[in-house]
This record gives structure tokens, C-alpha cells and sequence, in this order.
């Protein structure tokens, strides 16, 4: 096989602009700066895969008889790419201050894109933001204060943000398939249907923020924000369109967060210092639109950020089967919700009237905590991550096996199997069902109607739900820089040896039994591996 790889990309910007500098009053000064900017991106690429390369006969390739059988020799494939992106900003900056006090910004945008469908106006976006910024301990009345408060600041921002997906278009896009075993004819399959009405992602955001520094030893910053999103999302549409799904703009999000990040160094001498940096932030969101107007229940059993699942939910949100605990008699599993009289099932029920809601994928809280601690020549430095809110669905032990009753061939089995129900009392140690016997087909059937394999039930239901929350040391790093003094005897600048370890250790609900909650992923789970390392660092 033969494969070769060209590709041209050419990327140009254009950029103008206008500024002022000057001052109206003697307290008052004022930046003004006017542009345009051009860009574009133009790529070509021509990957060929050329079958029956022979290198060894003169780097000729084989050419088959007409009509001649060539077996397992695949067919010759080229495939071409070409990217055209194309970008139009006019831009405006306004800054005012006045009396080394009081700053105000004012910033209007105005992009256009080819990336959006054949309505000219949805090509554009008009963006602005404006911010106010007071300095507070810069009053003549906070004067007193300056000896414990030695910065105060308030800020205020609003502002209209715009985003273009570059993996979107508005064009119709076409999988090239292989020749149909009817017609004897190349057929192609819609992968995407035309978007005319394809626009910016919008959002709008309120700012607070508040800057101290106290002692001249903490330095505090504190925020919150409100941001209101008309993302593109997967949504529900008209099956004439050809499809039953399409990512469109209307996925309307509102996010609410606190950021807070705390620095200070309590003890500083010629020989020993401590210093400790910590942050935190806290998000809250909700979906204020749905996907989908009536979702089937697999598709609310994991978390998608790409799809709103449900109205008045966080994104990310997962609903779970609600376990009930095992029978006594044989160890099935039993579910609550279930049991709904014939007359009231319903193939259209909404399932989150027979499922609970587990939660989000996503933490709402996140830490972190960076120590510091000097010695002479020894610097000691660790770095902490606390991820609190999380939730993940723990990978179904039974979940390689057919009908609950055969693993598949050569499949590993989860040791938590050894922990199985396995006689009646059972129930009260353990919440793993036992492995069916004389039962055909161990199926429940929901509420909507559909038929399910109890282990699947199961392995989707709240029993298998586990809070993803961890504390983590990143990282431990230990430094001795050489004394300068030394360093200049023999003939250099510096010198600097260090040993670090990351991924030291790892705090986590035991369930995930030694794995990473962090890489788990759809129920696949791994580990971050731990590293060491020595380095130096010399100065010449």
C-alpha cells in the first residue's frame, strides 16, 4: 500500500486601526481606538491510499487485466479536503478615567462569518460589552484606612458574547457510500441537511467583582456571575426533514457562579517563607428549553452536554432506574415505580414519572490549593485539587454477560461478582443480584411498555450511582537552588536540582475501587499513572 499525504494551507490577516490618546480635564484622560480586521483560512489537503505498490520492482504499482478477478486487493482511495473560512470584524474601544478613581470601558464588535447559512443578517454579530471599575481605597475618606486596607476595588461588566462552531456548517453534508448491491450504482447518505437559518451562539453575562489587599500580606478576589446562553443543541424535528434530530440554535442555558482565590505569604524571613494560594469555584445552571418534548428513557440514562435532556435540569443531568433492593427469596433485583396497573401504561409516559434523577456529570464546586514553603536553599511546593458534586455510573458487573446467565467469550469478569447475592439473607450484605436459575428470560416490563433484561435494569438504576467527588495531590516538587556564591566558584551562572512526583495520591468514594473518578467515562475506567522525576537547571 501507498499512501501519501499533501495538504496547502494559507492564512492571511488584515488588521486597521485608529487611536487617540489624550486628556479632556486634568482629572479626566481618555483612550480611544477604531479597527477592522480581516481574516481568512484556506486549507487543502489529498490524502490517496494506492493498492498493489510494489517497492521492490522499481516502485511500480500493479495494474490487473481488464475483467480480471483481484481477490482481496482493496479499491484505490482518494479523499480531498478544502476549508474555507472567512472572518469580517469592525471593532470599537472606549476608556475613561477619571481621577485615578473611576475607569470606565465601553467595547462594541461587529463579526461576520461565512460559517452561517444564505440569511445575510444571521452572518452578523453584533457584540458589546461595558465595565466600571471604582477604586475605592483611592477616596480621600478611606485615607485612615490604608495601614490594614491597602486596595479595595469594585467591579461591574455586562456584555453580549458571540461564538462560531467551526464544525458546523450550513451546506449540505453527504457520506460518499460504496456501490448499492441493487443498482450497481455509487450512493451517497445524508450525514447533515442544510441550515439556512444557522446563526452565532449568544450569550449575555453579568459580572460583579470585588479586589482586596490586606496587610500587604492577603490579596482577595472574589466574583459572580450570571450568564444567559442561546446555544446550538441537539433538538427534535419534523421527520420530512429526512431526519429526526438536528443540532439548531435555541438551546437556552442560565449559569449562576461564584469564584473566589485567596493569596497570602504569613511568614517571610531572609531564610524561611510560607506561602499558600487557594481558589474555589461554585457553578449552578439550568436548562430553560428540552431536546426533546417527550425523551424515550435511554436516552436520560447518561449525561450528554450536547443535548438539554430536560427543562428546569442542569445540563449534563442523568435519570436512573430507582432500586429497590433484592429479593429475598431468589436475589432478583426489584425496582421501585414499577408496578403501574395495565390501564394506565403508556408507550408516550414521560419516564421520569417510573425514573429518579441522579444528578449531573459535572462537579458544581472545584478547588484547589497551591503550598509553598522555602528554606534557605530548599524550595517545597504541592499542588491540591478538591472536585466536589460530580456524579458517574459505576460499569454493570453483569454487564458481559447474555441474558444475566453466560459471560461472553473471553471477556474479564468483575470481581465484585464474588459479592453476589447467593442465598436468602444475602439481601441485607449486599445490593449485586445472584445469577438467575431455570428462568429463561429474566425481563421486567416498564411502565412505557418496553421489555427490559433485569441486569440491565439494574445496571442503570441509582444502586450503581456513585458520588464522584476526589481530593487529589497533583504534584510535589522539590528544589535546591545552589548558593550563588558557589555558583560563581566554579564557573556558572545557576544551578537548580529537583525531584517531583505527580499524581501522588488520590481521595475517592471506595466504590471505584483504586480507579480514577476523573477518567471515567461511560463506564469505562482507568487510571493516572504516578510519575517521578529528576531534573537540573544550569546557567551559563
Amino acid at each position: 500500500v501507498y499512501n501519501e499525504t499533501t495538504y496547502e494551507q494559507r492564512s492571511s490577516l488584515i488588521r486597521n486601526g485608529l487611536t487617540y490618546k489624550g486628556s479632556l480635564t486634568e482629572d479626566l484622560s481618555i483612550d480611544v481606538l477604531l479597527g477592522q480586521e480581516f481574516r481568512n483560512t484556506n486549507y487543502k489537503g489529498l490524502k490517496s491510499n494506492n493498492y498493489g505498490y510494489f517497492h521492490d520492482r522499481g516502485n511500480t504499482f500493479y495494474e490487473p487485466a481488464l475483467g480480471e478477478s483481484t481477490g482481496n486487493l482493496q479499491r484505490n482511495k482518494v479523499t480531498r479536503s478544502l476549508v474555507d473560512r472567512s472572518n469580517i470584524s469592525y471593532y470599537g474601544v472606549v476608556s475613561a478615567m477619571y481621577g485615578d478613581r473611576y475607569v470606565l470601558n465601553a467595547n462594541i464588535r461587529n463579526d461576520m462569518s461565512n460559517r452561517f447559512g444564505q440569511d445575510v443578517k444571521k452572518r452578523l454579530d453584533p457584540t458589546y460589552s461595558f465595565g466600571l471599575l471604582w477604586r475605592v481605597t483611592e477616596e480621600p475618606f478611606m485615607a485612615s484606612t490604608l495601614d490594614w486596607l491597602n486596595n479595595a476595588a469594585f467591579r461591574v461588566t455586562y456584555g453580549i458574547q458571540g461564538n462560531a462552531l467551526s464544525n458546523k456548517s450550513m451546506d449540505l453534508i453527504l457520506n460518499r457510500e460504496s456501490i448499492d448491491n441493487t443498482y450497481q450504482q455509487y450512493w451517497s447518505s445524508v450525514a447533515d441537511l442544510p441550515n439556512p437559518h444557522l446563526s452565532w451562539e449568544r450569550t449575555t453575562s453579568w459580572n460583579l467583582g470585588l479586589d482586596l489587599e490586606l496587610f500587604r500580606m492577603f490579596n482577595v478576589t472574589a466574583e459572580y456571575y450570571t450568564r444567559s446562553s442561546n446555544a446550538i443543541v441537539m433538538q427534535d424535528v419534523a421527520y420530512e426533514y429526512g431526519k429526526t434530530s438536528l443540532e439548531l440554535n435555541g438551546g437556552l442555558i442560565d449559569n449562576k457562579g461564584l469564584e473566589f482565590t485567596v493569596a497570602f505569604t504569613p511568614v517571610r524571613t531572609k531564610d524561611f517563607a510560607v506561602s499558600v494560594s487557594l481558589n474555589s469555584s461554585k457553578n449552578w445552571n439550568k436548562a430553560k428549553s428540552a431536546t426533546k418534548e417527550n425523551p424515550k428513557y435511554y436516552e436520560l440514562l447518561n449525561a450528554k452536554t450536547t443535548e438539554l435532556a430536560k427543562k428546569g435540569f442542569p445540563v449534563g443531568s442523568f435519570w436512573s432506574f430507582s432500586f429497590k433492593g433484592l429479593s429475598d427469596e431468589d436475589g432478583r433485583p426489584v425496582f421501585n415505580y414499577m408496578d403501574v396497573p395495565e390501564e394506565e401504561r403508556d408507550a408516550n409516559m414521560d419516564p421520569t414519572k417510573f425514573m429518579v434523577w441522579s444528578g449531573q456529570k459535572d462537579p458544581y464546586f472545584t478547588g484547589g490549593l497551591n503550598l509553598g514553603i522555602r528554606y534557605k536553599s530548599f524550595v517545597l511546593s504541592s499542588d491540591f485539587a478538591l472536585i466536589l458534586g460530580g456524579k458517574k455510573r459505576l460499569p454493570n458487573p453483569y454487564g458481559s454477560f447474555l441474558s444475566g446467565k453466560v459471560p461472553e467469550p473471553y471477556s474479564n469478569l468483575s470481581r465484585d461478582l464474588l459479592k453476589r447475592w447467593k442465598k436468602p439473607g444475602d439481601e441485607t450484605k449486599t445490593n449485586i443480584p445472584a445469577l438467575t436459575r431455570g428462568i429463561i428470560d429474566p425481563k421486567i416490563m416498564l411502565p412505557d411498555k418496553t421489555e427490559l433484561n433485569w441486569y440491565s435494569i439494574w445496571g442503570n438504576s441509582d444502586a450503581l450511582v456513585v458520588d464522584a467527588s476526589f481530593l487529589r495531590c497533583r504534584q510535589i516538587n522539590l528544589t535546591w537552588n545552589m548558593p550563588l556564591d558557589l555558583c560563581k566558584r566554579v564557573g556558572i551562572k545557576t544551578l537548580a536540582l529537583s525531584a517531583t512526583v505527580n499524581n501522588v495520591f488520590v481521595i475517592a468514594n471506595k466504590r471505584f475501587d483504586g480507579y480514577d473518578p476523573e477518567l471515567m467515562t461511560n463506564g469505562v475506567q482507568s487510571v493516572i499513572p504516578q510519575t517521578y522525576s529528576l531534573g537540573i537547571n544550569v546557567g551559563f
